[in-house]
């Protein structure tokens, strides 16, 4: 890479927070496989908080969140999640958001109608139908047997998927804390991914859409 990333921080504990932008609070959370970790956004946001996607769905990080509005958060409470993308490590936690502390879920409607997909294994995420065809188009057997073996990794990665959902189209303005965010959807690693950008703090959240060192996987194209 010729113009390597400038990293202004040191990377968190898991759990932990730091206010990188006025309002904005980084939060990094653990990842049960290779990529480990994830990094969330928690948000100022007038009488509450807004979250940034969920992280996937485990006790550990259930934990961290409670801590973390322990200790941060305060009476105010959590209004909203926003969800860049229907993939567990985003949406994760989602449904439990809702279902602890009454959140609205936004989403772009594409990655909404892919979570309920997904949630219900329907034709489009038949993971033994796609490793059916693979093996008959030359994928050694064994590789596919182990591929069903860690997935899907959907249902164990995701609560249940709020039915409700305010929808986020492109060039949307979200107000949050009296700032605008500009919503940016693109395809690629998604269907509808959503990005987020203010312009008056010049920051940009990306979700998965851009990654510092690596090309982001293409799933969609």
């Amino acid at each position: 890479m010729s113009n390597p990333p400038d990293y202004p921080h040191d990377a968190l504990e898991f759990g932990e927070t730091l206010e990188v932008a006025p309002g904005v609070h980084w939060v990094r959370m653990p990842l049960p496989f290779q990529l480990n970790h994830i990094n969330l956004w928690l948000l100022e946001d007038g009488d509450g908080w807004t979250v940034i996607d969920t992280g996937y769905n485990t006790d550990e990080i259930r934990d961290y969140w409670r801590a973390i509005f322990g200790r941060l958060v305060g009476d105010k409470p959590i209004k909203r999640t926003i969800i860049t993308h229907f993939h567990p490590d985003h949406l994760g936690l989602a449904g439990w958001f809702e279902a602890e502390f009454g959140t609205e879920m936004w989403m772009s409607y594409a990655e909404f109608l892919q979570a309920h997909l997904a949630w219900t294994q329907s034709v489009t995420h038949d993971v033994d139908g796609w490793m059916e065809f693979f093996v008959e188009n030359g994928l050694d057997p064994t590789v596919s047997q182990r591929y069903k073996a860690e997935r899907p990794n959907f249902g164990r990665g995701t609560t249940k998927i709020p039915i409700s959902v305010h929808r986020i189209c492109d060039d949307d303005v979200i107000e949050i804390g009296g700032r605008d965010w500009r919503a940016i959807t693109s395809g690629g690693h998604s269907a509808e991914h959503v990005s987020l950008y203010c312009e008056s703090l010049n920051v940009l959240i990306s979700g998965d859409q851009v990654l510092p060192r690596i090309t982001t996987n293409i799933s969609v194209w």
